[in-house]
């Protein structure tokens, strides 16, 4: 056999063997379900408001409209990994995000959005965010400015790294990307959408880790659902959507549909806003939330009327027991029952069927 190029000036007995392929079957067997003995259950390794949004093994996305605070939110999560760990300002803001520690696995934040010097001070803000400076970088934080790399490169070399890092550091607790869309050479090519996704996913459940993307949503679409089929499959992916909504100058960061979860309703999300002299965002109280919270009480009220003891009921049903509850109108009880949607008051519990969240 004639040697490749490379490999000519090798010994011949230092050349290591080219692994041998599994097949296919054999993968796909490998994955039969045994009720008697199940898969270990799925770490947490993040949460926003208190719910679960990220596990081992599985993808999450933050989708919203360019500049409103995406990237503060990845800072956020860098530094309530590195508060979990017991370093720095332990309470310090991190806008609502908490984590559980890493434990020495490695904390991998990729930035494909901005140039070198933005990428740095992503993590040197979320340092400072716990009164650390850059020197105090724990060795598993690692981060990586991507921004000029062709997408079939950040592909093909997203594996060869997290591989490398999982050995350097005992396992991968995390992937926060900022800028998930630079991935794909056509966000609107629904198989290299599916590919790509796949892919993540198979990364994640290889080594155990949470992967969360930031990809801009739609301009202009009411629903702030992430770009073309790449949004879309990662939204049936995802185990956790989470959205930003921007008012004035207050951002909330919520999901109240997507989550595979508990959802967080956008009367419950954390909010926070840029603050000049501190050069970072910080947790602010929402506005109007006095008016909010009363709207919030008086709908909990009135579901707790309606509603026995976990009892189901269908639109009609309900629409018709809020009529009877407080003497109103058709379109008024529908009304009622959508903000009860939005507010998190009630939750889906089956086809065309509702139930007290409480």
């Amino acid at each position: 056999m004639t040697l490749p190029a490379h490999y000519l000036s090798t010994p011949v007995e230092t050349l290591a063997p080219e692994p041998v392929p599994v097949p296919l079957i054999e993968r796909v067997l490998a994955r039969e379900i045994d009720p008697a003995n199940p898969p270990a259950p799925s770490e947490p390794r993040y949460y926003v408001a208190g719910r679960i949004t990220g596990t081992a093994g599985n993808l999450g996305q933050i989708s919203s409209k360019a500049k409103t605070g995406k990237t503060a939110v990845i800072g956020a999560h860098i530094a309530a990994t590195v508060k979990a760990e017991g370093l720095g300002d332990q309470e310090a803001d991190t806008l609502g995000i908490t984590a559980a520690p890493p434990k020495g696995r490695a904390v991998v934040v990729i930035d494909t959005e901005q140039a070198p010097e933005d990428a740095c001070a992503l993590i040197t803000r979320s340092l400072r965010r716990l009164g650390l400076g850059p020197k105090a970088r724990p060795p598993w934080l690692r981060g990586f400015s991507l921004a000029g790399f062709g997408a079939r490169d950040l592909s093909q070399a997203l594996p060869q790294l997290l591989d490398r890092l999982a050995a350097e550091h005992s396992g991968i607790h995390s992937v926060l990307i900022d800028g998930g869309a630079d991935f794909a050479v056509n966000v609107n090519d629904p198989e290299e959408a599916g590919a790509l996704i796949a892919g993540w996913h198979a990364l994640a459940i290889k080594h155990a880790f949470h992967l969360l993307t930031v990809i801009h949503s739609n301009e202009g679409a009411a629903d702030d659902i992430a770009r073309g089929w790449l949004g879309k499959q990662l939204r049936r992916k995802a185990e956790s959507n989470l959205q930003l909504r921007k008012d004035g100058e207050v951002i909330t960061l919520f999901s109240d549909t997507g989550q595979r979860r508990a959802p967080i309703p956008q009367a419950e999300g954390p909010t926070f806003t840029w603050d000049v002299e501190r050069g970072m965002h910080v947790s602010t109280k929402p506005i109007g939330s006095a008016r909010l919270e009363a709207e919030v009480a008086d709908l909990r009220e009135l579901a707790a009327e309606v509603f026995d003891q976990g009892q189901v009921k269908g639109w009609t049903e309900l629409q018709e027991a809020i009529m009877k509850a407080r003497g109103i109108s058709k379109n008024t009880a529908d009304k009622r029952i959508k903000r009860m949607k939005v507010l998190g008051v009630i939750r889906h519990a089956g086809r065309a069927q509702w139930m007290n969240a409480l």
